[in-house]
């Protein structure tokens, strides 16, 4: 079978969990047999690349314009469409068109573009951006309790998110080009609701997987990052997010404060943009951080490897975060947000905890307890690994694409 992939990003470009979760089902879909290009996007050039990746053909398209106008131009840019349409006339038809994520720059317009060369067109959202302009964390949304969350997003929500660059009839022209896929599925059962509630109905649920044979770490390489960051005799607490307000950076540190004294050799490890970071903690304590700045997935993952647990304190909607399985995968426990779909992967109290973030004493104890007992601590991380092994594999997520 023909398989085409649609993604605003790609590695080695693209970092970020979309690109990781389409990278690992590009060749998740090869590995099964099947011929498998990918359509992707780039900023740095003004000319297509085409590629050949692990016999995956790679093209990637120069598309880039003004932020302030995302909210049209996502909808349809006649620069990005003609690109689109040149490419597509030098391909042969696909059994089956994947789109993901297309919200910024190979925008909606390219849906009906690629329904004329296929026989069939599915679409993943892995977020919220087919209804909101933002990150969902309205104070309704943020002050309702599960499972009753308030997912609606308002005009008014819309307007406060976007300013004066809001375009009104967004949502409505992209239900408009979703009549164009057969088949709409969601990465949780919480963002299937979400979308619901704000008037784009889904299919299915089909919940990313990852390769745990591909977690599987070098000593070598996490001997020089242990040397290399002075890691030696620290129990490490990975932040797994972006240093952003609506990732709970903040949360956390309030709750580390509470217990760094009673836990000296405890340090939160951020791997990302120190200057961030710096605008992030202000004038504030950073003697307990370890900031490695930008790091490649390969030393991402061996630095996660090298923690006690990871924590992903979103106060925002998190879909279904990438790092939270990558955890998992390498046997560490994860204390995870009550906000999106991490409910749905971790089991609380098993695989790891759920909290709400802003609650500090829980937040806190939860991290206590897991800094106050290591075994408690490889005993839930070995459960993850497990439940990934049987239950959010990628051979298991290609398999369930590949029967809709």
């Amino acid at each position: 079978m023909r398989i085409l992939l649609l993604n605003d990003d790609f590695p080695p470009r693209g970092m970020g969990g979309g690109a990781s979760v389409v990278s690992d089902l590009a060749r998740g879909y090869k590995e099964a047999g099947h011929e498998v290009t990918v359509i992707t996007t780039h900023q740095d050039s003004n000319f297509i690349e085409r590629r050949i990746d692990n016999n995956i053909t790679v093209i990637s398209l120069p598309i880039r314009y003004r932020e302030s106008l995302r909210w049209y131009l996502s909808i349809w840019n006649p620069k990005a469409s003609n690109l689109l349409r040149q490419t597509l006339k030098t391909l042969s038809s696909f059994d089956l068109v994947h789109i993901h994520n297309i919200h910024h720059y190979l925008t909606y317009a390219s849906i009906k573009l690629v329904r004329k060369k296929s026989k069939k067109v599915m679409m993943t959202f892995h977020d919220v951006m087919s209804v909101s302009c933002a990150r969902l964390t309205t104070k309704r949304y943020l002050t309702s309790k599960p499972p009753n969350f308030h997912y609606r997003i308002s005009a008014l929500d819309r307007l406060l998110q976007c300013g004066w660059t809001w375009n009104p009839l967004r949502n409505l022209l992209i239900r408009s080009a979703l009549r164009h896929v057969d088949k709409k599925i969601c990465v949780s059962k919480a963002l299937s609701d979400l979308l619901r509630v704000n008037g784009i109905e889904t299919d299915s649920v089909i919940y990313n997987g990852i390769d745990i044979d591909d977690m599987q770490m070098n000593d070598e390489p996490r001997k020089k990052l242990r040397e290399r960051f002075q890691l030696q005799g620290k129990k490490l607490i990975f932040f797994g997010g972006r240093l952003s307000k609506d990732k709970g950076f903040s949360e956390l540190m309030k709750a580390f404060e509470t217990l760094k004294e009673a836990h000296p050799d405890a340090f939160i490890l951020i791997v990302g943009d120190k200057n961030r970071a710096e605008k992030m903690t202000g004038n504030g304590d950073r003697s307990r951080l370890i900031e490695t700045g930008w790091q490649d997935r390969p030393a991402l993952l061996a630095l996660m490897s090298l923690s006690s647990f990871v924590v992903t304190p979103s106060v925002c909607f998190d879909s279904f975060p990438t790092v939270n399985l990558e955890a998992m995968a390498l046997a560490k426990p994860v204390i995870a947000t009550q906000f999106g779909g991490s409910i749905e992967l971790i089991l609380d109290r098993e695989t790891g905890f759920i909290v709400d973030p802003r609650d500090t004493p829980q937040f806190a104890e939860r991290m206590k307890k897991l800094l106050d007992d290591p075994l408690l601590a490889e005993r839930m991380g070995k459960a993850g690994q497990g439940r990934i092994a049987v239950s959010f594999t990628v051979k298991k997520q290609v398999e369930t694409y590949l029967s809709q």
